[in-house]
């Protein structure tokens, strides 16, 4: 039997609990994963999340719960690290509520909704006070159980010995509400603002844990002062506006500027048009409400919090004074401030827009008696409770006088348009929008007078006729405040579409007036082209040669531009009377965002078809058009204009001509990108595989017999062509003219030995068109070998395209370079091959009688290149211009050396025997060898089985030697010959 102080802990997090505990609330409750929402166990987020309390016991066997315990924590091991990360990144929680399956859902700030799934038995409630009335909220719903409103110290809502929850009374006692504390349950304390999850099994043993809240984690909130529209310049809030006590310049006191609404007024109706009794529009407005111009002037209240990431937008605040007397004014959620704070460098502001509210008054009295006009000061304060420092100002109330009469003076954005205004909104001279564009309008400030834009509060449009509206494809979201028009129409015969607009004035006026728009003849577009990145590649003649021009050409689609145009509008733009008839123009051509002066005239545009090919010989026909092409200048003489992996965007207008001998017009304008970028280095520079090992070049002198020069017997120099390691290096065009020169170098702070590889020893030679040539010098002494010779040196890789771009200038492709970069080993084939005797271990001579005579031939000794698939002859076995050669063109030289001249000597072509000797040339006769040459050796009196060794020293045409001791087996004398 398991002992009842059993305790189980949970790695890394410093908590330990009954096992009785663990088994039942596993056994509950579980955690899984939803598509793309955490839901977590009751267990594993209190004992993960904050505390545990409470423990049981039991005569019960848990093995089975504890292997099962274990088992699901394997499972779920990357879940248990993701929520210890979300407790370390000290998360919060903004939001506890039931959803419809009867879960609970705590959302966090920064790691969203984490649920609690129940399993059916389970019960799950939300318990939270109604800080307005004091009464116990049942997930949202009243329950007719109240708390005390009068205490702020202590927590309302508690767990009584009666097992249910009790509420905190005037008289400062708790009394029980009867509702039993069962299931799961988040309740939250009135004092601290921290969440309890209370868990509570069948026989009645509770668990609970703590959620911090917004509230509860907050340690500071400073009301700093109050801003307008006018305070925020480009993005910038200086604090010399807010209420600093040093600050000469701040803000005076907040004066609200207000109407009380007694009753709706219409001017300018039509016979028989009544003004409605109340509004609705982008606002709902009622009789006796107040309207203020504190939002028109983006009034908003500025607030320091802490900790600084601390989301004040889950706060709903009111202002109050010192005794909670509320202001009349509604406060918007607040925003985090992200521009540029001056004279302060903290980045915990948030602004807190300021509105009207829903109340309304009897009389206008009773809403201004609420402002008491003397110099009291107010704090922000949460729906909790929580409360800020006081402002260092006064808030005012201050009736709006002398009105001014409302009028549509413009609208934002304004159309496109070729030249002069977008009209003036009346018959003859119509507002001009661009299609597809909710355009909303504006009032009362015409950029000449003074604004009085604040004094209107809301509006809405209508047709003025329906029919007009559908052939404009008018729309307008009420809610929003937005016109649009989304067909073109025939702009000779259409003077414009005629609307209503009315608009409501803070004093319940409401002004109807007559408004023209129309589209623009500009077929506006907001898209931009993208074509993306474009190798730089120049143009060729049929040919295939170079041009000499210096430009090169991208594409792009047109398709982005027809798929934001109507069908309408696509069949205009590719009319040849309506359309795009009259040519493309280029402008604001810019390079990452700068102007480029230098491209200036040198982008020249033309339609392509489907297919890609031109639209007409001057590829301006734009009735087929489906693309563009750019012929671009990418150089200048010697100087690249284009700059490789920059973007380039400049501005495309396709022109209009509406008749001969008119100036043709912008028909519509699109924007153009484009990223010119460098051939991929590994595209033209592919390894022939039988010339490497692994990333090093095997670099074996190349046949001699072309650089033979038999009447000199010189020495070639130790050279070779790089190039032979490649399939593809570089870029040639039909008339051999390099496009992309690959060259290679030495790495100069490569050492062999504690000698640098400086190019004074080692050369590598770029003769242009991709051709290198490396050089390690030439053999001065037979048997030594040149510095670098057999060594695994550092090959650096370069390029330059088109004469103008070298590679190692960018970032990407100097990348490219570094990954192309290898090494080379540069032997001798001959040096780097074998000899050894035919059978594989020795060569057995017999001497021919008594003149000790002896023969070494072809048949006994075998000679492969570095390649051992490639043997060769060590004697002369070819006829060459009527005399014996060397079949293997390297041979320059074989000698045959005795060691002891006391077992044997080698016999010369004259029959002197010496110490060493070439062998005996073959009898050649009428151009073939009809006896074959032979290593000609003297033996001595010698026991039977004599071992030892001849020496063969092969030398090639490059001045190295292959030296190797074969073993010969010298045997007695055939004297029976």
């Amino acid at each position: 039997m398991a002992a009842a102080s059993s305790r189980f802990c949970i790695w890394g997090t410093g908590i330990c609990l009954s096992l009785n505990n663990l088994s039942f609330l596993i056994y509950k409750l579980k955690f899984f994963t939803i598509m793309r929402k955490k839901y977590l166990s009751a267990l594993l987020f209190g004992a993960l999340l904050f505390a545990s309390a409470g423990t049981f016991t039991s005569c019960k066997d848990y093995d089975d719960d504890i292997n099962n315990l274990q088992s699901q924590i394997t499972a779920n091991a990357d879940a248990i690290k993701a929520l210890q990360d979300l407790v370390n990144n000290g998360d919060y929680v903004t939001k506890v509520a039931k959803n419809a399956d009867g879960n609970l859902v705590f959302t966090f700030s920064k790691s969203g909704d984490q649920i609690i799934e129940l399993d059916a038995e389970q019960v799950g409630d939300v318990l939270s006070i109604n800080t307005e009335t004091g009464e116990l909220m049942k997930n949202g719903e009243p329950t007719g159980w109240f708390a005390t409103k009068n205490v702020e110290d202590k927590n309302c809502i508690k767990i009584g010995e009666d097992g249910c929850w009790q509420l905190l009374q005037d008289d400062g006692t708790y009394k029980s509400t009867n509702i039993p504390v069962s299931g799961v349950t988040a309740s939250q304390n009135t004092e601290t603002q921290e969440w309890t999850l209370t868990i509570v099994d069948a026989q009645g043993n509770s668990q609970q844990v703590v959620v911090p809240s917004a509230a509860s984690v907050m340690k500071d909130l400073e009301l700093m002062g109050w801003i307008d529209e006018q305070d925020i310049i480009d993005g910038k809030l200086s604090l010399d506006y807010l209420n600093d006590v040093d600050n000469d310049n701040k803000k005076p006191n907040l004066t609200v500027k207000y109407r009380y609404i007694t009753t709706f007024t219409l001017k300018n109706g039509a016979n028989g048009e009544k003004a409605p009794e109340s509004w609705s529009a982008q606002k709902d407005v009622t009789k006796k409400q107040v309207l203020t111009t504190l939002a028109a002037n983006e009034t908003q209240l500025v607030a320091r919090v802490a900790p600084a990431d601390l989301d004040l937008s889950t706060f709903d605040f009111t202002l109050q004074d010192s005794k909670g007397n509320v202001l009349p004014i509604g406060l918007n959620k607040a925003a985090k401030f992200n521009g540029v704070l001056t004279r302060a460098t903290e980045s915990s502001i948030s602004l807190i827009p300021l509105d009207v509210t829903s109340a309304t008054y009897n009389t206008v009295g009773d809403y201004t008696k609420l402002f008491p006009g003397d110099e009291r000061v107010y704090s922000l304060v949460t729906g909790s409770n929580n409360r800020s420092t006081y402002g260092e100002f006064a808030v005012k109330a201050e009736e709006y006088k002398d009105l001014k009469d409302v009028i549509v003076t413009g609208i934002n954005p304004e159309g496109t348009i070729a030249e002069g205004d977008a009209g003036s909104g009346k018959e003859g001279d119509a507002f001009i929008l661009d299609l597809n564009t909710p355009t909303v309008l504006l009032f009362n400030n015409d950029g000449e007078a003074d604004d009085y834009s604040e004094e209107v509060y809301d509006y809405y449009v209508v047709p003025a006729d329906e029919q007009a509206a559908k052939e404009f494809g008018f729309s307008t979201d009420k809610k929003n405040g937005t016109i649009t028009l989304t067909k073109s129409i025939d702009l000779v015969t259409k003077t414009g579409l005629e609307l209503y607009v009315y608009a409501l004035r803070i004093d319940g006026t409401i002004y109807k007036q007559s408004v023209w728009v129309k589209p623009s003849s500009i077929m506006a577009s907001a898209v931009t082209l993208k074509a993306g990145e474009q190798n730089i590649t120049p143009i060729f003649t049929d040919k295939g040669i170079i041009t000499d021009d210096g430009k090169t050409q991208f594409t792009v689609s047109l398709d982005d531009m027809f798929s934001q145009m109507s069908d309408t509008d696509k069949q205009r733009w590719l009319s040849s009377v309506t359309g795009a008839n009259a040519g493309i123009t280029v402008s604001d051509i810019k390079e990452n965002g700068q102007n480029i002066p230098k491209l200036n005239n040198k982008v020249n545009i033309q339609f392509t078809d489907k297919d890609g090919k031109l639209c007409g010989t001057d590829g301006l026909d734009n009735t087929k058009a489906a693309g563009l092409l750019l012929t671009v200048d990418y150089k200048d003489g010697t100087s690249a204009i284009l700059t490789p992996y920059k973007e380039y965007s400049m501005t495309v207008s396709f022109l209009h001509d509406e008749k001969e001998g008119t100036t043709p017009s912008v028909l519509n304008t699109v924007g153009l990108t484009v990223t010119p970028t460098l051939p991929k280095l590994s595209d033209y520079m592919t390894k022939r595989a039988a010339y490497w090992n692994g990333n090093v070049q095997m670099a074996y002198f190349d046949d001699p017999s072309s650089s033979l020069n038999p009447a000199t017997d010189k020495t070639l120099e130790s050279k070779y062509d790089m190039t032979y390691g490649f399939t593809k290096l570089g870029w040639l065009d039909k008339a051999n003219t390099c496009i992309l020169d690959i060259n290679f170098s030495l790495d100069a702070d490569q050492k062999i030995g504690d000698k640098k590889v400086d190019g004074s020893n080692v050369v590598i030679t770029n003769s242009g068109n991709c051709v290198n040539t490396i050089t390690l010098g030439t053999v001065t002494t037979i048997g030594t070998k040149p510095f670098g010779y057999g060594e695994e040196l550092n090959v650096k890789v370069g390029a330059t395209y088109l004469d103008v771009y070298k590679y190692s200038d960018y970032d990407v492709t100097k990348a490219q370079l570094s990954d192309a970069a290898y090494k080379i080993n540069v032997r001798s084939a001959l040096e780097a091959g074998t000899i050894a005797p035919a059978d594989g271990t020795s060569i057995t001579l017999t001497p021919s009688g008594a003149s000790q005579m002896m023969q070494i031939t072809a048949k006994d000794i075998k000679a492969t290149a570095y390649n051992l698939d490639s043997p060769y002859n060590v004697f002369k076995d070819v006829v060459r211009n009527g005399k014996a050669v060397w079949g293997y063109n390297y041979i320059n030289n074989v000698m045959f050396t005795t060691p002891d001249d006391k077992l044997y000597q080698v016999v010369d072509k004259d029959g002197d025997a010496g110490t060493s000797a070439e062998a005996i040339d073959p009898t050649v006769d009428k151009g073939a060898i009809t006896a074959e040459s032979y290593v000609s050796l003297k033996g001595r009196n010698t026991t039977d089985g004599t071992q030892t060794t001849i020496k063969v020293t092969v030398t090639d045409w490059y001045g190295y030697t292959k030296v190797v001791d074969l073993p010969i087996v010298i045997k007695k004398a055939n004297t029976g010959e």
